[in-house]
């Protein structure tokens, strides 16, 4: 027998049917696992309303908030929209003007600070507590929250812009 020779038949290895059996279900079992994980987790996502607002600056010193002006969808659930002032939860959907049955076009909320320098929101734009618009820089986001899941969406953000007057 030369070295370019096949070895003969009873020579070369084969692997065990079981074995191979064995291993393709295992891989279907895993991939399925996996699949199925997937879709829970991502199945169980609530999709956030198509909606946004306007955040624009007013007021004597051209640095107080008003949010409104919704478009799109309107919230019917106003406990699932957050406002921050820098991180900080201010205000929810029920602390809006005109918020009684959810959030639409006509829901307002502004926002500004009081004597203390402490953040204050109201549903009116001469509120008696608001004393002077907030610090130029100060970061501002409207959020949507499931009231269900985890889910979450900003559907506004502005950085209050100093205004010299």
């Amino acid at each position: 027998m030369s070295r370019s020779d096949p070895p003969p038949a009873e020579e070369t290895w084969q692997p065990p049917r079981r074995a191979t059996l064995l291993l393709v279900v295992a891989i279907i079992v895993v991939g399925t696992l996996f699949g199925l994980a997937a879709f829970y987790l991502v199945g169980n996502a609530e999709q956030a309303p198509d909606t946004s607002f306007e955040i624009e600056q007013y007021g004597a010193d051209g640095q107080q908030l008003r949010i409104g002006d919704l478009s799109g969808e309107p919230i019917d659930d106003p406990e699932t929209i957050v406002v921050f002032v820098d991180g900080e939860r201010v205000a929810t959907g029920s602390d809006w003007a005109h918020s009684e049955h959810g959030l639409d076009e006509d829901s307002v909320l502004y926002v500004a600070e009081d004597a203390d320098g402490e953040t204050a929101v109201a549903g009116e734009p001469d509120h008696e507590s608001f004393e002077r618009g907030l610090i130029a820089g100060t970061g501002v986001e409207v959020l949507w929250a499931s009231s269900s899941t985890d889910s979450t969406a900003a559907l506004a953000t502005h950085e209050v812009e100093f205004a010299d007057e």
